[in-house]
């Protein structure tokens, strides 16, 4: 029994060492083997929302305007123009005046809004249609019950309000050009020269469409 213990001991050194060089080659198998890497998996990014076709329809651009030009013109339509635009413009767009046209009644110079309404006559004809814009009025000198229409008159229509002279008429052609047209018909009391009295002996002359 003792030798017994003797030989182990002498060889567990030898032993121990058989044992690590096996366990290292059985390692470095093992190591060598290629090993299945998993992908982490992409997560798509979130896109931002589009604004709908709808949504943009409805902005405007401030730099143009919409108006419809109808009567003696050559081709009546809807036409966009740059702002500031005047009425003449609008008529140039639709082709011009045809033959039987009347300018006369047509304030060419008439500074338009967006949406406004270009009507012209023909020759005899009585305006029907206004050309209407928000805020302002028609495109011709007056109304069908006689009234100056304060946003298209020239300065010869607002001379024939009673009380009103070329100074004056100019005056107010001047605040229409500064301030985009009239809003009301007590706007008249903002022009130099015109007060409450002034104002009250001429309401029924004018008027603001």
């Amino acid at each position: 029994m003792h030798n017994w213990k003797e030989l182990i001991r002498q060889n567990a050194l030898p032993l121990l060492l058989v044992l690590g060089v096996v366990a290292f080659f059985i390692y470095k198998q093992v190591s060598s083997q290629p090993q299945t890497q998993v992908q982490p998996l992409s997560v798509p990014k979130t896109s931002q929302p589009l604004s709908s076709k709808g949504e943009q329809s409805l902005e405007t651009d401030p730099s143009k305007i919409t108006v419809d030009v109808k009567g003696a013109v050559r081709n009546p339509g809807v036409y966009e123009l740059a702002s500031p635009a005047r009425a003449q413009t609008a008529i140039q767009k639709a082709g011009g005046l045809t033959s039987d046209a009347d300018p006369n009644g047509l304030n060419l110079a008439q500074l338009l809004k967006d949406e406004a309404v270009i009507y012209v006559p023909q020759q005899g004809e009585v305006p029907a249609i206004a050309s209407v814009a928000p805020g302002g009025g028609n495109v011709t000198g007056s109304s069908n019950a006689g009234k100056i229409a304060l946003n298209q008159a020239t300065a010869e229509d607002l001379q024939k309000i009673p009380g009103i002279g070329k100074k004056r008429a100019e005056d107010i052609l001047a605040f229409r050009e500064q301030n985009g047209g009239f809003q009301s018909i007590d706007d008249l009391k903002k022009v130099s020269g015109i007060g409450e009295k002034t104002l009250e002996k001429i309401r029924d002359h004018v008027q603001v469409d």
